[in-house]
């Protein structure tokens, strides 16, 4: 068995878990990226497998198969490539994008394809004086020269550069994905440059070795260091989708970036904000908002259709001289809280105005921490209505800060000290207890003589008596 045949199987079995790392990342969760990752797996191993077909290639047709297989995976990686970290990235290609992308690389196959009749792609002679196949012609067509090779390179370059200037842009701890993504692409261009260049032998084509030896890296990079399962989210993309408007403005208080809810409160589109002043985004109908620029502290803002919104502004924090300066504002409709607010002081108001011209005597009481101790509390009076008062002989207001047994001395007063007495300790254990007590008393003498009837009962903390 010579050497072309032990590669041509080793490029074989590399395409096959090419194939099985494309099915891998296709059964598993469906994160960004990961269609076009499968894609450029396929392709990957549609490549090393022509390189197979080249080694043990003894005819034109066979070899003519493994030359369009490389060229499938020169045309096609690229364009995978680059829609997948962008992907990854958060950016979403559109479709009609995509089908853009992939003029070129299909009119590069079907050339590739045909290029015995035009020799487009490539020169001939396909051998050498010896008869062996050249891997590598001794020159290139201009479709290659001048359309397929900077074409590729452009696109590949872009899919490097699109991780690397979303590294700042991303959170820390997803930084080392984009890295590693990066870093793992390197090396199948720097192979492909040097084939193009004419460094290596050209009887033998060297690319699909060299992604024969990344097979490793790859499979530990996508089941080792799950990099698919984590894709980063970058700061534009929760910028952008924050539900609270936000503002960004420099030193001189002009706009240099807002978010899509910012667009949709101040009305007015990004490009028409920028670099315009505060005064002319607000207005000067909202002071609010140089109030919080000058004093630093959150103010409440009311819109022209009804809403609160709460405004922070807040410096912000990096080492930058450029950002030294910058600040941002962000809102925060508080307009349910606000209504929730209104609507239990209107409540309390309503059950206070009934409390209070209530023809029932209503009594607060309120356990209290006696004076110079923390463990003895004591039930005192914290509210009295007007008809308590009248119902007891006293103005209502004398009665509040009363003990509860100062209170209960008033609707007692007619009766004898051990009933007065017995009535309190009865009174005191319901209300440490949590029960309902309900008794009658007699008040007053003669013509002020009447029965009350008194009910108490625990209200949270406190005990109501009526």
């Amino acid at each position: 068995m010579n050497l072309d045949v032990i590669l041509s199987v080793v490029l074989g079995c590399c395409a096959i878990c090419y194939m099985l790392l494309a099915l891998r990342v296709l059964r598993g969760k469906r994160e960004p990226g990961t269609l076009a990752l499968c894609a450029t797996f396929v392709v990957i191993g549609l490549w090393v497998l022509s390189g197979a077909f080249e080694l043990l290639a003894t005819s034109l047709p066979i070899f003519s198969v493994g030359r369009v297989g490389h060229f499938i995976g020169t045309a096609l990686v690229p364009v995978s490539l680059l829609i997948c970290f962008r992907d990854y990235t958060g950016s979403h290609t559109a479709k009609l994008t995509i089908m853009v992308l992939l003029i070129i690389p299909v009119l590069s196959i079907v050339i590739a394809a045909t290029n015995l009749w035009h020799e487009f792609m490539w020169l001939y002679p396909i051998t050498n004086a010896a008869g062996e196949f050249l891997t590598r012609p001794l020159a290139w067509g201009p479709w290659f020269l001048f359309v397929h090779a900077p074409y590729g390179y452009t696109v590949v370059g872009t899919s490097i550069l699109t991780l690397l200037l979303h590294s700042s842009a991303v959170a820390p701890a997803h930084r080392r994905g984009l890295f590693l993504l990066a870093g793992a692409a390197v090396p199948p261009v720097i192979a492909i440059a040097a084939y193009d260049i004419g460094i290596g032998p050209n009887t033998f084509s060297t690319l699909p070795l060299v992604f024969a030896m990344m097979l490793p890296i790859y499979a530990w990079l996508l089941i080792g260091e799950e990099i698919i399962e984590f894709s980063p989210i970058a700061y534009e993309t929760v910028f952008q989708n924050m539900q609270d408007p936000v503002i960004v403005v420099d030193e001189q208080e002009r706009v240099i970036g807002l978010n899509r809810s910012a667009e949709v409160l101040l009305n007015i589109s990004e490009t028409d904000a920028m670099r315009a002043s505060l005064d002319t985004v607000f207005g000067e109908d909202v002071p609010e908002v140089q109030a919080a620029l000058e004093t630093g502290k959150p103010q409440k803002i009311l819109t022209n259709t009804g809403r609160f919104l709460h405004l922070q502004v807040t410096p912000i924090a990096t080492g930058a001289a450029a950002t030294r300066f910058d600040r941002v504002l962000m809102f925060r409709d508080v307009s349910d809280v606000e209504k929730a607010q209104r609507e239990v002081q209107n409540s309390e108001k309503l059950l206070r105005t009934l409390i209070d011209n209530s023809v029932n005597g209503i009594i607060r009481l309120r356990w209290i921490s006696a004076e110079g101790t923390n463990d003895h509390r004591e039930l005192r009076c914290v509210f009295a209505n007007a008809a308590a008062g009248r119902f007891l002989l006293v103005a209502a207001g004398e009665m509040i800060d009363k003990t509860a047994a100062e209170v209960a001395d008033l609707y007692t007063a007619s009766m004898n000290i051990d009933e007065s007495k017995l009535l309190l300790e009865q009174f005191l254990e319901s209300a440490q207890s949590g029960e309902v007590f309900d008794t009658q008393v007699r008040t007053g003498t003669g013509s002020t003589s009447r029965w009350l009837r008194v009910t108490s009962e625990p209200v949270g903390e406190d005990v109501a008596v009526t």
